[in-house]
């Protein structure tokens, strides 16, 4: 399959295909030696994978740079800028743990994000009255930053959550809680939103510009 090239303020992105993964069941994206990558199942069509591309090719812009911008010498950690520290080879996040490797740091930063959600997960979930008995997990997202299954009664979180303020965390937690009541983005499940969090909008501004804070 032929790459995809998008435009976005003057400035174009490639877009790589590997179609080789027959378990996915959703699209998912990569940034690999710094290229765009689109993982997919085979029998996926062309025009339906530049569909979802174009639906979100502002997320895959904010992905692209935030990786053309990463740096071991700093990390964001709930929306604060914290120095890396590498000594006899092993990497320290002052106030939160060190890691040796790649595999280890997201493990930690996991265990980080799992703590503050499940300090406020609970205490939403009552707030709202959420009728199901939900259960969370973290996992790598790069397009989506949750993700609410009703078949499972199970919400996903992106582990890229990490970096942002507890505050832009709550208004992700209420916005996939919402979704109990209304499965759409209808206004109806926005004004549930907008009840538990009226800064809703300028919260999701500030993810979608990939400001952590």
């Amino acid at each position: 399959m032929v790459d995809y090239v998008f435009e976005y303020k003057g400035k174009n992105y490639q877009v790589k295909f590997v179609l080789n993964k027959r378990s996915m069941r959703r699209v998912s994206f990569k940034i690999v030696d710094n290229n765009i990558v689109c993982y997919a199942h085979p029998l996926s069509s062309y025009n339906s994978l530049v569909k979802i591309i174009e639906q979100h090719k502002l997320s895959l812009v904010h992905m692209y740079d935030r990786n053309q911008q990463s740096s071991e010498n700093y990390i964001y950690i709930f929306g604060e800028k914290l120095p890396i520290i590498f000594q006899n080879n092993i990497y320290s996040i002052s106030g939160y743990g060190s890691y040796k490797n790649e595999i280890e740091k997201e493990h930690l930063l996991a265990r980080l994000l799992n703590r503050y959600i499940d300090s406020r997960f609970y205490v939403l979930e009552k707030l709202m009255n959420v009728k199901r008995d939900y259960k969370f997990i973290i996992r790598k997202m790069k397009t989506r930053y949750g993700t609410n299954s009703i078949r499972t009664n199970r919400i996903t979180f992106s582990l890229e959550l990490i970096h942002f303020s507890p505050e832009i965390i709550d208004s992700v937690i209420i916005h996939e809680l919402a979704h109990d009541s209304y499965r759409d983005h209808s206004i109806r499940f926005y004004n549930v939103v907008y009840q538990y969090c009226p800064n809703y909008d300028i919260l999701r501004n500030k993810m979608v510009k990939g400001e952590f804070k």
